[in-house]
């Protein structure tokens, strides 16, 4: 077969021009001859048929959602069934019909097509399901795990109540589950469950586990340390605890194989000096993400050798090729703005230095209170160009702004940044966009980049006399820049807030004139 043929994206395209097109009854005869044709074209063809029984759509990652257009009958089933097969990966998200009842239309028809099936799975094939809302998982959690998926994740969850209810049906439908993902709790206070824990000590085939905000005892985080397959964890167990539970002694193995971490740590500076040790104690870890949410720091503290000590400790610890993601934030609302304390400054650009080592970084996003950048400048966006790539996300500091009267970043770091990291994507910081701070060389010798369509400056300083100016280098560095967001969308009015306005009008008409 043409390799065009097999592009399955543009099949998709023409299969639904061949739907759409043509009369009602000559398009279904046209998909149904197409569907017999092979074994290529008949999912494509199946997919495109009009139903009068149930809307479905698939996504990108070939996640299937669909409703039911109507109230079924029996003899819906075989038409059902065969579709049902073909589904691997369910989306599942629902509607009312407001009728006053209070199970979803859809799921009553679920219902009854399962009572048909009696003893065998409604969705036989599935092996992923996703619930954009968690009490949608506890009406008849049977009908959907029966076929026993390999990975579960409720997308939205208000509480924990829909996910315990869940548990026990996991354990019996899917007691080889891969992928378990509570992660949408995390942002809720941490809670202890001892049940989580007994249950997760079942599980011998987990790949990937997210807690939410659920803590784990001792001997489920030594089962997880001890699993083969394990490539995922979030946990929201301090940096002792976990140290404590794999043992601060080197040895045995633990972790061996993790590749992504995500920690929420709830008093962070009691632990995180705790968060280098455990760094050490996992050598020699695979870890391709770390991802930190740090709460209830407290003004006038120096973080900047806690940090350095962490990024040492990491650079040690690991392979420096496998590292793509370091992601840090602190709860801005959970502590007062942090300050330069007696002993230094909050947070110092050197604390970044050993970093420097990950030279395939693509994603860095740290976002610590304001006013805890005061001594980034443009040689350290030049020491990240040169370090960093294929850096493709950056972000230092909160969206709306660092809080510094005088950032030390002109616009000679941001170019030295866009010109060392070609394929950026996403840039948010602080810089100082005045007319005092002009670049040193010919605007014609700019580096471009048409990745960047949005920029988050914070609350950048800029006035009426390098207006004109800074907005011909944002033009010409990014041509398709059409967004510019700052403190005024966080925080309400600053002084630059009408200055920077005026300038992405003036953005829009330039590049939307190209």
């Amino acid at each position: 077969m043409h390799a065009f043929l097999q592009t399955q994206d543009l099949m998709h395209l023409i299969f639904e021009c061949l739907r759409d097109d043509a009369p009602g009854r000559a398009a279904n005869k046209t998909l149904v001859a197409l569907a017999l044709t092979c074994h290529e074209f008949q999912n494509l063809a199946l997919d495109c048929l009009p139903e009068d029984l149930w809307t479905e759509t698939q996504d990108m990652n070939l996640y299937t959602s669909f409703r039911f257009t109507r109230r079924i009958y029996i003899k819906d089933f075989s038409r059902f069934d065969f579709y049902a097969q073909r589904i691997k990966c369910l989306e599942y998200h629902t509607v009312y019909s407001g009728s006053g009842s209070t199970d979803p239309d859809d799921f009553l028809c679920f219902v009854k097509l399962h009572n048909v099936r009696c003893t065998q799975p409604l969705l036989p094939n599935l092996r992923e399901i996703s619930f954009l809302d968690s009490r949608h998982a506890t009406f008849r959690p049977d009908i959907f795990l029966a076929g026993g998926p390999k990975s579960i994740s409720l997308q939205w969850s208000g509480s924990d109540e829909n996910a315990d209810k869940l548990l026990p049906f996991i354990q019996k439908f899917c007691p080889t589950l891969e992928t378990l993902d509570l992660g949408s709790l995390i942002s809720l206070p941490t809670l202890k469950d001892p049940y989580f824990s007994t249950f997760v000590i079942t599980m011998d085939k987990l790949r990937e586990l997210y807690c939410g905000r659920k803590i784990l005892d001792a001997a489920a985080l030594d089962h997880l340390a001890s699993l083969p397959y394990l490539r995922t964890l979030q946990v929201c167990n301090s940096t002792q605890g976990i140290l404590q539970a794999v043992g601060s002694v080197s040895g045995s193995s633990k972790f061996s194989h993790l590749q992504n971490l995500i920690m929420k740590e709830d008093h962070a500076m009691q632990v995180l000096p705790s968060f280098a040790a455990l760094l050490r104690r996992l050598s020699p870890l695979q870890l391709r993400s770390l991802e930190l949410h740090l709460h209830t720091l407290r003004s006038g503290i120096d973080i900047s050798s806690v940090l350095f000590d962490i990024f040492g400790s990491l650079t040690s610890s690991s392979r420096l090729g496998t590292m793509h993601r370091i992601i840090i934030h602190s709860s801005a609302s959970d502590h007062p703005t942090l300050s330069s304390s007696t002993n230094g400054l909050a947070f110092s650009a050197s604390a970044i230095t050993p970093l420097f080592a990950f030279s395939n970084l693509v994603k860095l996003e740290l976002v610590f209170p304001s006013q805890s950048y005061v001594d980034f400048d443009d040689e350290f966006m030049l020491s990240v160009g040169r370090a960093w790539s294929k850096l493709q996300h950056l972000q230092l500091g909160p969206l709306k702004g660092w809080g510094v009267k005088h950032p030390a970043i002109t616009f000679n770091g941001l170019v030295a940044l866009v010109e060392g990291c070609p394929d950026l994507e996403f840039l948010a910081f602080v810089f100082n966009a005045s007319a005092s701070d002009e670049l040193k060389r010919d605007s014609k010798s700019l580096p471009m980049n048409a990745s960047v369509t949005s920029l988050f400056v914070g609350d950048s300083i800029i006035d009426q006399k390098g207006e004109e100016y800074a907005a011909m280098v944002l033009s010409t560095m990014f041509p398709r820049l059409l967004n510019i967001t700052g403190a005024w969308n966080f925080s309400g009015f600053d002084p630059y807030t009408p200055i920077w306005q005026s300038l992405v009008k003036k953005l829009n008409q330039k590049n939307r004139g190209r």
